[in-house]
């Protein structure tokens, strides 16, 4: 319930005080006696108009903020000119933590501000919890005053209440006069709090589905897959910035378009097929050829489902990097297979161990020599055929050791056992299996019985170092088709092209093993050579971030359409960075170009320091880099024209 507030005098002493803030009566209707009944009921119309023009004003506010902070601007502005209340202030119960929290602070002295307080503090505390009004005349001498205006002399606080009964915040209203606030403050702020608490309980909730509504549109637009939208009759509505680059299709141009239109006649028919019967089980997936705006058909997996409108939606994937990655997969694992059935049906004893010295394969060979079946062996220890006056030596241990130390240990002479007990000398071949890392795997020991001739021998040794080039050859393999892998798939991204470069030289130096590598653009207008991205080297490499292409090596190896190797930079006198190169200790430079169907992309430059110097011919002998140049040349351009497009757009 509201304070009693003494009537008399007091309007004629708001409008004394408040001359330079008018409370729009006119000078008609305040000409008669302020006492008399006419003048009482002029002013209850005069409040009601201004009221009426405060909620006309608020639900305005409501529709054309285009955020909450804006709403809450605007509203704190409008209270204070058509109240004419020097110091609006609307508080919030903040609902991550335990204060209130003011989010707009307007008054004739002070610009707009943000402010935290305790719910527990104050006047607008005391407001929040109780949900009752406070009017407090001398605010200083109130006993819950709180200082945060120190010209504050007289103080209005009304709780802003939903309709669920919560209380969401208050209105705070404050003077630099004493007894500034009469009963008729009281009546305008109480008939306006319940419109002002779901005016702001619908600007933020409208301020929550626009973030979502901003948020589902960015996950949408940085998918890797491509999203179709059509209506009833599958015309296409909309289509994501994946499917443009996919189908090379803006979507001005797909939009209007009927879904069936991005196949041929045979692939029409599958698409139609595939599509009704994903309507009626409401979802699943088909595999098609969808066909681009120049006509190239791409193999193609949709996922589709119905929409609440009848219409459809599908999402398309392209499965050309799938399938080449299956395909390398695939010859991957028939190298395996002849491998394993090579090791398996050799003649030699051939048998791999894993890194508990237990027994894993055990050829034909192996039974043959030692007289042991694979089922009698494999999870055995090895040190079942080996005699007992040389396990008391500790010499398997001591071989196993030497081999994964150097590597492999070779033609060692030493006795075995076979299964009846009889010695068999032999000479092991061990070799320690690891994987990139240098993480030990097992090992592969060969056993041949010397007494073979020395052809033979020499066939066994040739076998072997072919075994292990295969192994180290599908390693290798393995690695670069990630590289490649991971390189498509970055592809079909969207990312800024100074990252996909970051990636491209971070790449080429892992697996070269370099010292150094960047990368540079070429910007044909300014006949400059842009760097990138680099690795290997300082921060002040940048300072040459422009490069003149006239005379330099960039425009040679761009010339002459080949790299350009040079074995010491510090004797290459069309190498400009000589100082930049001392100070990192780098000396062996290869120019790679970048074309993409004879248009000259740009450079990477791959760096060896002088400890590395003997490893130039490795280097320079490497296909695979050429191989990985080509397809970082085509991504780069790729990204370059995005961007180029993007900002073309952007200056539409």
């Amino acid at each position: 319930m509201a304070p009693s507030v003494k009537k008399t005098g007091k309007v004629a002493r708001r409008v004394t005080d408040r001359s330079s803030r008018d409370l729009s009566i006119t000078p008609r209707l305040i000409s008669g006696s302020i006492g008399s009944p006419s003048f009482g009921l002029l002013q209850r119309v005069e409040d009601q108009r201004v009221q009426l023009e405060l909620f006309i004003s608020i639900n305005r506010l409501l529709f054309s903020a285009k955020d909450l902070e804006m709403f809450f601007n605007r509203l704190a502005e409008l209270l204070r000119k058509k109240l004419h209340y020097p110091f609006v202030h609307i508080w919030l119960k903040s609902l991550k933590e335990e204060n209130t929290r003011v989010l707009v602070n307007i008054s004739s002295q002070r610009k707009e501000s943000l402010h935290k307080q305790k719910l527990t503090i104050g006047i607008v505390g005391k407001v929040i919890r109780t949900g009752k009004l406070v009017l407090a005349r001398d605010a200083k001498k109130h006993p819950d005053y709180f200082s945060f205006n120190k010209t504050t002399k007289s103080q209005l606080c009304v709780p802003l209440v939903n309709e669920r009964n919560e209380c969401i915040g208050a209105l705070n209203i404050e003077s630099k006069t004493m007894d500034a606030f009469t009963e008729r403050d009281v009546d305008i702020l109480t008939s306006l709090a319940p419109s002002l608490s779901h005016a702001i309980e619908a600007a933020s909730l409208y301020q929550k589905v626009m973030y979502s509504r901003k948020r589902y549109k960015n996950l949408i637009a940085s998918m890797d897959e491509a999203l179709w939208i059509g209506d009833s009759k599958n015309i296409t509505r909309y289509v994501n910035p994946a499917f443009e680059h996919i189908f090379k299709c803006r979507r001005d141009k797909a939009v209007g378009r009927h879904f069936y239109d991005f196949f041929d006649e045979k692939n029409k028919i599958i698409a139609r097929k595939g599509t009704r019967q994903m309507k009626n089980v409401r979802g699943g997936q088909f595999e098609v050829e969808m066909q681009t705006s120049d006509g190239e058909n791409i193999p193609v997996l949709i996922g589709c489902a119905p929409t609440q409108e009848k219409g459809m939606f599908a999402f398309i994937t392209d499965v050309r990097p799938i399938k080449a990655a299956q395909r390398k997969i695939d010859s991957l694992q028939k190298q395996e297979w002849f491998l394993a059935t090579l090791t398996k049906n050799s003649m030699d004893a051939i048998v791999s161990l894993n890194e508990d010295d237990l027994v894993q394969t055990w050829n034909l060979g192996a039974e043959r020599m030692f007289g042991y079946t694979s089922e009698e062996i494999v999870g055995q220890s090895m040190h079942i055929y080996v005699p007992h006056h040389l396990m008391e030596k500790n010499e398997p241990i001591r071989i196993l050791d030497e081999a994964h130390e150097k590597g492999f240990i070779r033609n060692y002479e030493t006795v075995r056992l076979h299964k009846s007990g009889r010695p068999i000398t032999v000479s092991i071949t061990c070799t320690a299996i690891k994987d990139s890392g240098g993480k030990l795997l097992g090992y592969i020991a060969i056993y041949r019985d010397v007494t073979v001739q020395k052809q033979a021998e020499r066939e066994l040794q040739e076998r072997l170092d072919r075994l292990q080039e295969a192994y180290q050859e599908v390693g290798r393999q393995r690695r670069y088709i990630d590289y490649i892998v991971d390189l498509l798939e970055i592809s079909t991204g969207v990312y800024p092209v100074v990252h996909v470069a970051s990636f491209i030289v971070n790449a080429l130096t892992m697996f070269a093993r370099l010292d150094g590598c960047t990368l540079r653009v070429h910007r044909p207008a300014e006949k400059k050579a842009e760097l990138l991205a680099c690795t290997g080297v300082g921060e002040d490499w940048w300072g040459k971030k422009l490069g003149t292409m006239p005379g330099s090596i960039w425009e040679r190896a761009m010339r002459l359409q080949r790299p350009i190797k040079i074995s010491d930079i510090t004797q290459e006198p069309g190498y400009s960075s000589l100082s930049l190169a001392r100070k990192y200790n780098l000396r062996v430079l290869m120019v790679v170009p970048m074309f993409v169907q004879n248009e000259f992309v740009g450079t990477l430059s791959l760096y060896l320091s002088d400890e590395n110097h003997d490893r130039a011919k490795e280097i320079f002998d490497n296909e695979f880099i050429h191989i990985f140049a080509k397809q970082a040349a085509l991504v780069i351009k790729v990204f370059i024209q995005q961007e180029e497009e993007q900002g073309k757009q952007a200056s539409k």
